[in-house]
C-alpha cells in the first residue's frame, strides 16, 4: 500500500498575531484526529549563544541580541530585500532537504506526516516586499522570490496558508508583554512598527 503524501499547512501573520498559539492548537487538533504531525518553525533560531547554523544570516540581521548582534547590517528597513529573503529561503532549504537533522520536511511529506508551520515563504514575502514602494517592482520581487524558493532551491510548497489579522496596536503589545515576559529584546523587525 502506497503511503499517502503528508500536507503543508501554514499560519501567518504580523508580530503578535497568535501564530504560535493557533499552530500548536492546530497540531493538537490533528494528533487528536490521528494524523502523524510535525510542528516547524521559521527561522529555526537554535538555541543561544550558538544558535542553528542555517539562521546564521537571519539572526545577525534581525539584530538577535541573545545571540550576540547588535548592530547586525544597519536599520532592517534599509536592508536589501532580495540578500535579506535569501538569508531566509536558505533556512528553508535546510530545513527541506538535510541530511544530518533527518526527518527535514521532504522526509515528512513523503512519509504522509502533516507539518504545520508557524511562518514561512509568506512571512518572507510580507516582510521584504513591504521594503519595496514600486508596486511594479514589489510584484517582480514577489514573483522572483516565489520562483527561487519553490522552483529553483525546492522547497515544499504549502498546501494551505492561514493568515491571521489583528489589530496593529493589539499586536504590538502583545509582543512587547510576551518579548518582557521571555526577558528577550525585541527584534529588528519587532521594534520597528513599520515593518511589524
Amino acid at each position: 500500500m502506497e503511503t499517502k503524501l503528508g500536507k503543508l499547512s501554514v499560519i501567518e501573520g504580523g508580530e503578535g498575531t497568535g501564530k504560535n498559539d493557533q499552530t500548536d492548537l492546530l497540531v493538537a487538533r490533528l494528533e487528536r484526529g490521528g494524523h502523524k504531525v510535525a510542528k516547524a518553525d521559521f527561522p529555526r533560531y537554535g538555541e543561544s549563544p550558538e544558535g542553528n547554523p542555517a539562521s546564521y544570516f537571519i539572526r545577525k540581521y534581525l539584530q538577535k541580541k541573545e545571540f550576540g548582534f547588535v548592530s547586525g547590517y544597519g536599520d532592517a528597513a534599509n536592508v536589501n530585500p532580495y540578500g535579506a529573503s535569501i538569508a531566509y529561503a536558505l533556512d528553508r532549504f535546510d530545513a527541506a532537504f538535510c541530511h544530518e537533522q533527518r526527518p527535514n520536511l521532504w522526509d515528512l511529506v513523503k512519509g504522509g506526516v502533516h507539518i504545520v508551520s508557524n511562518r514561512y515563504t509568506q512571512s518572507n514575502v510580507g516582510f521584504q516586499a513591504s521594503k519595496i514602494e514600486n508596486c511594479g517592482e514589489r510584484i517582480k520581487f514577489i514573483e522572483w522570490l516565489t520562483d527561487l524558493e519553490y522552483r529553483i532551491l525546492g522547497i515544499p510548497r504549502p498546501d494551505l496558508v492561514l493568515l491571521l489579522d489583528l489589530d496593529p496596536e493589539i499586536a504590538r503589545e502583545l509582543k512587547v508583554r510576551q518579548r518582557k515576559e521571555q526577558a528577550i529584546s525585541l527584534d529588528a523587525h519587532e521594534s520597528d512598527f513599520n515593518i511589524m
